[in-house]
């Protein structure tokens, strides 16, 4: 068929894919090299879940479940570095722990090297490990785990070692993080940043110090009962929550890293939303024309 002889119905139903891949390649691209601002309206649960944050003592321990792995990064991995920014400035301490999977304390620990490489280049101090954060490790029963840690968490943290500065492995109950933990009350927050239903387990089981939740986007409806219930005390849900965060982050802290993922990914997602929109109604478009056309 010559392409110069179709009807502007044929010529929008036969876009090329090469070409529509090409423009979506090309329009997801840029907001990972340029800045784009997208006027927002926090959420109310994600500036519970930033004041709350900010709420915590300076020199206490917050118990944080990281259950999150590579598979949910493009959203927990920016709520993730958005909480550790926050703690690390207030010079929070921090124990982390998962139930999900064997894969997530390596996810944290990524990132957590990551941002302190981001406050060296800053001159900043780094955080520690051992003396300012200790991972205490992965639980492969995570109801088992939860229940105990509710109960007795110096008991559930026992056999739990990690590294000291002398390079050797200790009892993490030894830390300077934990030493002074002698019950669950003592955390004046559990926050939880998941790409899975540990969060369920977790709010089953513990209701004794405040819970903080960062989940992804399609869990958002469901974590958002337990938020409207007071359960949970603030809820960031995908990359809208981490935009929130990372926003409300600019206003306090205007002379350091705040927009990160959240603002690379957030107008990402609404350039290939856009990109979609305009392809169906392209489709669309040609096809009541072609119909037109043969009905006339």
């Amino acid at each position: 068929m010559d392409p110069t002889n179709l009807s502007l119905a044929e010529k929008l139903q036969s876009l090329p894919k090469s070409a529509l891949y090409i423009i979506l390649f090309v329009a997801t691209s840029i907001p990972l090299f340029f800045t784009i601002p997208i006027p927002n309206k926090e959420s109310k649960a994600s500036i519970d879940f930033y004041q709350e944050v900010q709420k915590v003592p300076e020199g206490s321990t917050v118990l944080i479940a990281s259950d999150w792995t590579n598979a949910t990064r493009g959203e927990s991995a920016g709520e993730y570095k958005a909480l550790l920014r926050i703690l690390m400035r207030k010079k929070v301490k921090f124990a982390v722990y998962t139930t999900a999977d064997p894969q997530a304390p390596q996810a944290s620990k990524d990132v957590i090297r990551f941002i302190n490489d981001e406050r060296v280049a800053a001159k900043q101090k780094p955080y520690e490990r051992w003396t300012d954060w200790v991972n205490v490790g992965y639980f492969p029963n995570g109801e088992g785990a939860t229940n105990s840690i509710a109960s007795n968490v110096r008991s559930a943290f026992a056999d739990k070692k990690d590294f000291s500065p002398d390079g050797a492995l200790h009892p993490v109950m030894e830390s300077p993080v934990l030493k002074n933990i002698q019950k669950v009350e003592d955390f004046p927050a559990l926050i939880i940043v998941t790409g899975s239903n540990t969060s369920n387990v977790a709010i089953e089981r513990i209701n004794s110090l405040p819970i903080l939740l960062a989940v992804t986007g399609v869990m958002g409806p469901e974590m958002n009962v337990y938020y409207t219930s007071g359960q949970v005390k603030g809820l960031v849900t995908g990359l809208k929550g981490v935009y929130d965060i990372e926003t409300l982050m600019q206003k306090d802290y205007p002379d350091q890293v705040n927009l990160d993922n959240g603002a690379k990914y957030y107008p990402t997602l609404h350039l290939a939303l856009v990109v979609l929109i305009v392809t169906v109604i392209i489709g669309n478009l040609g096809m009541f024309l072609g119909r037109k056309r043969s009905e006339a």
